[in-house]
């Protein structure tokens, strides 16, 4: 388990299959409790289908939120980011000097 620290960076990952393939998308909760479509805009966020790069800082801490959609249906897990908290499910790299 690692421990969430500023500057660090956090890559999350969601796996989803189905047939047909789902399509997968990440969203943040915002302060009014909605999800808003990934990336930010801020350049903050590298995505690439189911992987999401969080550089942590104040305003990346939060709940980030995968969605896997076909035309079976769709699915999403949450993940909560928080200063200090331990992850044993996702890769945290260190900021570089």
């Amino acid at each position: 388990m690692k421990e969430l620290a500023l500057g660090n960076t956090v890559e999350l990952r969601c796996s989803a299959t189905g047939n047909p393939p789902p399509l997968v998308s990440w969203q943040k909760k915002e302060s009014d409790g909605s999800f808003v479509p990934f990336p930010g805009g801020d350049g903050q966020w590298e995505l690439s289908a189911s992987v999401i790069k969080v550089e942590l800082s104040e305003d990346t801490y939060g709940t980030y939120r995968c969605v896997a959609k076909n035309s079976q249906g769709s699915d999403q897990e949450d993940e909560e980011l928080s200063p200090g908290e331990l992850l044993c499910h996702a890769e945290i790299y260190s900021a570089p000097c």
